[in-house]
């Protein structure tokens, strides 16, 4: 098995962030793994993160995942064994709510 992963955050001013990343996982089947069995997957993403307010974040996020199987374009039993894409876009919003309980800190 192998596996990479690389990240990168990035500042773009007071109010903007990003982060990009890869991962990828890699498997060496052995003979007995069934045709459908993971073999390779990729991941990839990238977003632009808005900070208007020191507890207020959103932004954007697109993201991409690869898985292949073992037997990628083989057919058994009658199917055919296939890798898949997949892309996704994403929104997401955070706010941190605060609260003090107690004494001064």
């Amino acid at each position: 098995m192998l596996g990479i992963v690389a990240f990168y955050d990035r500042t773009w001013n007071d109010h903007l962030t990003s982060s990009f990343g890869y991962s990828m996982y890699d498997v060496g089947n052995s003979a007995g793994q069934a045709a459908d069995a993971m073999k390779r997957g990729h991941y990839a993403l990238a977003n632009l993160l808005h900070h208007p307010t020191s507890n207020l974040t959103y932004g954007l996020e697109a993201q991409y995942g690869k898985r292949q199987n073992k037997g990628d374009g083989q057919i058994v039993g009658g199917n055919l064994i296939e890798s898949f894409d997949d892309f996704r876009v994403q929104f997401s919003i955070k706010f941190a709510f605060g609260a003090k309980l107690g004494g001064e800190s």
